[in-house]
């Protein structure tokens, strides 16, 4: 019942995510680099981090029913994103994120997460680096 024109559409969001990477990355620190296309003006982001891909789950409070449900083991500890950065307005191209206070010689996963007037846009896919060796 859907057009492939319809269908399409049902993929866009308002934030174009065109690429990420780590960069300056030693023992306990890293850069994160977001490329961002078209991004609604009033956008904000934060970066999730941690030793888990967590896809789009973050650590909240359950409610009464949920703490008995299978909501309880969707959003335990290790399931949900470990750090973030605090919020800050991004723009269209590169956009930097600093990460310290890493564990040396370990891998890292991040996702970046843009609330804006619109709503709320995750990047499609989690981004990994690994950390050196303190030596």
């Amino acid at each position: 019942y859907l057009t492939a024109a319809a269908t399409q559409e049902l993929f866009k969001t308002p934030v174009e995510f065109l690429g990420s990477g780590a960069e300056s990355v030693d023992a306990n620190s890293a850069a994160v680099v977001y490329d961002l296309g078209a991004i609604p003006n009033d956008a904000e982001a934060t970066l999730y981090y941690g030793p888990n891909d967590c896809q789009t789950f973050l650590e909240r409070s359950l409610h009464s029913t949920e703490r008995k449900g299978t909501s309880r083991l969707f959003y335990t500890r290790d399931r949900t994103w470990a750090s973030k950065t605090d919020p800050k307005p991004v723009r269209q191209g590169r956009n930097r994120f600093e990460l310290v206070g890493l564990n040396p010689d370990s891998t890292y996963y991040f996702r970046l997460f843009v609330t804006h007037r619109d709503g709320k846009s995750w990047d499609y896919r989690s981004g990994t680096f690994q950390t050196s060796s303190s030596r």
